[in-house]
């Protein structure tokens, strides 16, 4: 936990999660598949299961500073996705647990040194991650079933519906509503949470 004043410092490592990202920008499909093996060496490395194995570690100890390295790292799964690449979207969806892990982190409440932009920062990345996963997907699609089956749609339903609930402060003879500074984050945040509803309920086995 920081103290007053101490910005995180997440390990140097995590530039190298920044150089992976930068590979797959673009939606570039080679590179996409290259984090997941690699046909042309003798032996292969399967880099998805590290992001993901990583991320279950950081959602499992809250703190500030596991939020800034989550951040970073969802945001390399997201573009590893994205395009999309069938390949990653199959082997996140059906071989590691990043689902289980999305279903956590988003009902996870702010705690500790965790500052509210930053949490809904990471929120809106692994919503965007979850329509990355459906992206492209057609009918009967086994990526589809399995999501429908692990997600907790009720935390997605909460936050489509919740976020932008304010408070009202009371002063003598007059009521002033309560100014949210992340109030255009809530907004994205609750948008994207019906996109992804939407797309869920529009699916046809």
């Amino acid at each position: 936990e920081l103290k007053d004043g101490e910005e995180p410092n997440p390990p140097e490592e995590i530039l190298i999660l920044r150089m992976l990202q930068l590979m797959c920008e673009g939606h570039y499909l080679p590179n996409q598949d290259i984090m997941r093996e690699q046909s042309f060496n003798l032996v292969t490395y399967n880099l998805l299961d590290d992001f993901a194995n990583y991320l279950k570690c950081l959602v499992r100890l809250p703190c500030r500073t596991s939020t800034v390295a989550a951040i970073r790292l969802s945001a390399t799964i997201l573009e590893v996705l994205q395009g999309p690449c069938s390949g990653n979207q199959a082997h996140f969806t059906l071989n590691t647990e990043l689902l289980e892990t999305l279903n956590r982190l988003n009902r996870s409440k702010i705690i500790r040194d965790c500052l509210e932009g930053e949490e809904i920062d990471l929120k809106k990345t692994s919503i965007d991650i979850l329509q990355a996963l459906l992206e492209g997907q057609g009918d009967k699609s086994v990526v589809f079933e399995k999501l429908l089956s692990v997600l907790h749609l009720d935390i997605i339903q909460f936050m489509s519906n919740n976020l932008l609930q304010g408070k009202v402060v009371q002063k003598p003879n007059e009521y002033t509503p309560f100014k949210d500074e992340f109030i255009e984050e809530k907004i994205i945040l609750k948008t994207e949470c019906v996109v992804l509803l939407q797309t869920l309920c529009n699916f046809r086995p």
